[in-house]
């Protein structure tokens, strides 16, 4: 017992001397401290836990000592050393030589002796002091890791998740459950948190251009690697950057939470490197993508971007306007990516175009033979499967297209048909024509838009800011009245210059 009391005091010392022990290694030292600490908490479990530990982690577990009166000050001592240690570590005080020393100390410990469960263990003993200590030296460790980005590489592959999973982590299963379904929580949760940590390791660097590009879109990298081996599957031609819709789609706030983070990383490495948009995309990290995938899922209804800036759920507001202001930066980069992604959604039709499916268009035919029955009146009854059955008698049908099939008339009225929205704005004796704050050209393309039926071979530039003129009016004519619910003064001001940005670009 002497003998470990010295080994401690003397790893004690040279910590406070800022100096490694000259007669121990790391590992003589880590396993000493594990000793102490294990022979106290065997003897305040009566050997309980000895009886449940993992043999194959080291043998000091899986040996029994007899009580020791100097058990609680040797804990002690090793409880403040550990704590010591990693505060060191954290402030980065020490030499290269004796930083090395300690870490390989702090490595052996957590990693290869389960120390982390000693300590949880004497964090729920009845003795104060050492209830304290191993608090402290819980607390010390994670802050360590935090601060240090002490990160495991794979770790990702660690995580627990299960396809059809219908509970958090993939512990049962949906009877009857689709084999490509996921298990969305987790794997929101999981992508989350590592956006969330890249963003505050940018936010802690201490300065610009710190982290490496290539570091950062290796994690990103990494997490789209593993959302695809845990069942995010992207449709053939589909664009990398729209995993974040895949992923977070059902959950408003954490889409917002994960597109911000994605935002301050491009935002952050554009100025300490010269970016270009299609490397950027290769890893799912263009936010002009984001953006504009963003207003597809919500069918470019600026009444639902409303609904976003007034709910407090959700930190759309601070994105919306960090991206604005990037929008307005990179014009030129948010028409290139429209028109990339307008182009492959024409591929991806013309690709659909050209499979052949019989049984389909059979279904199909069936379908326009049955609709066109209830429209005209016109009915013979044939023989299927024994009964009778009701269809049309049409005229001989031209080759069916993969097309919006209508009845006639049915375009007409769909055309004259106003647009769904939420809210109705407008229904205050109140209010002006939305069209009287729109510039005359948006106007006639707003004409224009609502005249058709808005399918996936839209320009999605032109959407995409006739969607922000109309949430800028709506705003606008809140704030006239008072009823926006904080000062939108700033934000109008960016809309107003993507207006002009548009105005600017048609000359």
């Amino acid at each position: 017992m002497n003998e470990q009391f010295h080994v401690l005091n003397d790893a004690y010392r040279s910590l406070l001397l800022r100096t490694s022990p000259s007669k121990m290694s790391s590992h003589e030292l880590a396993s000493s401290m594990f000793t102490c600490v294990c022979e106290l908490t065997l003897d305040a479990s009566d050997g309980y836990h000895s009886q449940h530990q993992d043999q194959s982690r080291d043998l000091l577990t899986s040996s029994k000592y007899s009580p020791n009166p100097n058990g609680t000050e040797l804990a002690c001592l090793v409880l403040t050393l550990v704590e010591k240690i990693n505060s060191k570590l954290t402030s980065q005080q020490l030499s290269q030589e004796t930083s090395l020393y300690f870490k390989d100390v702090s490595t052996v410990l957590f990693q290869h002796m389960d120390f982390m469960s000693k300590l949880v263990h004497l964090a729920c003993c009845k003795d104060r002091l050492l209830s304290h200590l191993a608090a402290k030296s819980v607390s010390s460790y994670v802050i360590f890791e935090l601060r240090c980005f002490a990160v495991h590489t794979d770790w990702l592959q660690c995580v627990p998740v299960e396809s059809a999973a219908i509970f958090f982590g993939g512990t049962g299963q949906s009877c009857g459950g689709s084999s490509d379904a996921f298990d969305h929580v987790m794997l929101r949760a999981v992508s989350l948190v590592v956006l969330k940590s890249l963003e505050y390791k940018i936010q802690s660097a201490g300065g610009k251009g710190v982290c490496n590009t290539i570091g950062i879109h290796g994690y990103l990298s990494a997490l789209l690697l593993f959302l695809r081996q845990r069942g995010v599957q992207l449709k053939q031609g589909s664009h990398s950057c729209c995993w974040v819709s895949l992923v977070f789609g059902e959950q408003d706030d954490d889409m917002m939470e994960a597109a911000k983070a994605l935002l301050l990383l491009y935002l952050h490495h554009r100025v300490s490197s010269d970016l270009e948009a299609d490397a950027v995309c290769v890893v799912g990290g263009n936010p002009h993508c984001h953006f504009l995938f963003l207003l597809r899922n919500i069918s470019f209804d600026h009444s639902i971007l409303l609904d976003f800036l007034i709910s407090t759920e959700t930190c759309f507001l601070e994105y919306f306007v960090r991206y604005l202001k990037h929008l307005r930066d990179d014009w030129e980069g948010f028409r290139t990516v429209c028109q990339k992604i307008d182009g492959s959604d024409r591929c991806k039709l013309s690709w659909k175009i050209s499979q052949k499916d019989d049984q389909l268009l059979d279904n199909l035919r069936e379908e326009l033979q049955q609709s066109l029955c209830a429209s005209r009146g016109s009915v013979s009854t044939s023989s299927h499967s024994g009964g009778s059955v009701t269809i049309v008698d049409p005229e001989p049908a031209p080759c069916l297209q993969p097309s919006l099939c209508l009845p006639s008339g049915s375009a007409t009225a769909l055309a004259s048909t106003p647009p769904l929205r939420l809210v109705d704005y407008g229904s205050s004796e109140e209010s002006e024509t939305e069209d009287g704050d729109l510039p005359s050209g948006l106007t006639q393309d707003r004409l224009h838009s609502d005249s058709v039926v808005h399918t996936h071979n839209s320009h999605s530039f032109d959407r995409t800011v006739m969607c922000l003129t109309e949430l800028r009016v709506v705003v606008t004519r809140l704030q006239r009245r008072s009823l926006f619910p904080y000062n939108a003064t700033s934000l109008l001001k960016l809309l107003t210059q993507i207006e002009a940005k548009r105005c600017c670009s048609q000359r």
